[in-house]
């Protein structure tokens, strides 16, 4: 889900009822969303700006999804679009 180490501590906390709520919660937003394949992914970097949120769930995405989301991803432009993305956010900062 993508949280800070002071996030994650206190989530640890938790009782495991609460945590399974949690992950539905989550499963269920990102259902209503469009689901988290690659193409939705791509979709998303190509229509707006990529916000710190769609990239994290991107890199959540990527370590643990199926080598073959990672090879859809790659074959349907995804890394072309994130590089270009990467590009444009360097060259905001050296503005």
């Amino acid at each position: 889900m993508g949280f800070e180490k002071a996030q994650r501590d206190q989530i640890e906390k938790l009782p495991i009822k609460q945590k399974w709520k949690m992950v539905q919660s989550n499963k269920q937003r990102v259902k209503m969303e469009g689901g988290d394949s690659p193409d939705n992914f791509i979709s998303k970097m190509k229509s707006q700006s990529a916000n710190k949120a769609l990239l994290v769930g991107l890199k959540i995405s990527l370590r643990n999804k199926p080598i073959s989301f990672v090879i859809t991803f790659i074959e349907n432009g995804g890394l072309i679009e994130l590089l270009y993305i990467l590009d444009q956010t360097c060259k905001k900062e050296t503005r």
